[in-house]
């Protein structure tokens, strides 16, 4: 191994979304109430200095309480210690991993509990350090400097007998006074040993332009809010449920039957307004309708999904699969397949609700048009609700199974991408 420990995967970057990140990456209220004040440096401050005494402390104290909070995996004094720009990139991080789970408390820091030591795939795993060395303070450049040697400790599970070692650093924090308080302005080899310091990928050991990091972290937020506006425009109030005139497929499915994804031997038959009990597909020369009827009408936050399989369904109407997002508030929007920036491509159609009915009509592609209705594909559905506050969410898969479709029209089971679905005309 190379000095230094393993180069494990940065937190916010590469952890697997869940299904309930499909629903997309939201700027709410909430959270930009947080960024903002964030950006102010006037909240979320948590114990800043000696509690006894009541002064703040002084450049090494805060550098071993930096060193510390790591030690603990204590998010909330973390954050506490770092400059305002760096916990509002960890604000972010937070929110497209975490979602919104735990709301009320300080996603900050439960980014940092939660990724502290990290990893995504089996290899040595970061414990703790020690400071075996402390410098004495080093002023510049509006910038005061702390050196200091680390012990690293690690713990190596992918080889048995498991492992642990330890490895000597030398490291570098730079500080900037904050409304008179001393704050970590730049992470530094310890936090990204510990993987929370991948958000910053320079130099750790070079200088940091305090003022142009605010700058960056101004226009991150900026680009934040315009992402978070043109999304929200996106979402329509629904019309009246669209008759489908044609040939129609009906898909039954057995009420009862939704699954928490970390857990699908679980069923949990509590969430009506998400179980599927019925679905209808009409295709015709110029559109194809779905119909999807749910236990109870829609509530909350709801992704109800049209899978086309066979080896070519993007024939059927230009998309490989779509879906029909609903806001808390009851607004919808049509989305298939995510942009270049891993959010849901918004698309062209229409919605329309009934009680626990809602529609879907999309027109189909010019180029996929043959001048008659499409025959002999396979299609299938399923109904996700986002848990939010359990970091899970519910799924209803009508066949059963994620690869699970019917033909069209026949309704035979097949399984997409075993060559056993039938290719759309």
């Amino acid at each position: 191994m190379s000095r230094g420990g393993p180069q494990q995967s940065m937190p916010g970057r590469d952890i697997p979304r869940r299904v309930s990140t499909r629903m997309g990456r939201h700027l709410t209220a909430a959270f930009a109430a947080v960024v903002l004040c964030v950006a102010a440096g006037a909240c979320g401050r948590g114990e800043d200095g000696d509690k006894a005494s009541g002064r703040a402390r002084s450049p090494q104290e805060t550098v071993r309480a930096y060193v510390e909070a790591l030690n603990r995996r204590d998010g909330e004094r973390f954050c506490s210690v770092i400059a305002p720009y760096l916990r509002g990139r960890v604000e972010v991080a937070a929110k497209e991993t975490l979602e919104d789970s735990d709301g009320g408390k300080d996603p900050c820091a439960r980014f940092v509990t939660a990724y502290i030591g990290h990893i995504d795939e089996a290899g040595p795993r970061w414990l703790r350090a020690d400071i075996v060395e402390l410098a004495p303070v080093r002023a510049g450049g509006g910038l005061v400097q702390v050196s200091m040697t680390l012990r690293h400790h690690y713990l190596d599970e992918s080889i048995l007998p498991k492992r642990r070692y330890t490895e000597v650093e030398a490291d570098r924090v730079f500080l900037s006074r904050f409304e008179g308080r001393w704050r970590v302005a730049k992470m530094s080899r310890v936090a990204r040993r510990a993987t929370i310091g991948g958000l910053d990928e320079s130099d750790p050991l070079q200088p940091v332009d305090v003022r142009a990091e605010e700058r960056r972290f101004r226009d991150l937020l900026a680009r934040q809010r315009a992402q978070y506006r043109s999304e929200q425009e996106t979402y329509q109030p629904p019309g009246r449920l669209a008759g489908c005139k044609g040939r129609t497929a009906v898909l039954r499915d057995p009420e009862g039957d939704l699954r928490d994804q970390d857990r699908p031997y679980i069923r949990d038959p509590k969430a009506p307004e998400a179980d599927l009990v019925r679905a209808e597909v009409t295709p015709s020369a110029d559109r194809l309708c779905a119909v999807f009827a749910l236990a109870a009408p829609p509530e909350g936050e709801l992704l109800l999904m049209l899978r086309l399989g066979g080896a070519h369904p993007k024939a059927l109407a230009g998309f490989g699969s779509v879906s029909v997002e609903r806001r808390p508030d009851g607004a919808y929007r049509v989305t298939s397949g995510l942009n270049v920036e891993g959010d849901p491509e918004t698309v062209a159609g229409e919605v329309g609700v009934q009680g626990s009915r809602v529609s879907l009509v999309i027109r189909r592609s010019p180029r996929s048009r043959a001048g008659s209705a499409p025959k002999d594909f396979a299609w299938g559905v399923t109904g996700v609700q986002p848990r939010p506050q359990e970091r899970t969410a519910l799924i209803d898969y009508a066949p059963e199974g994620t690869a699970g479709m019917v033909t069209y029209p026949a309704g035979l089971r097949c399984r997409n991408g075993d060559g056993r679905c039938p290719w759309p005309e």
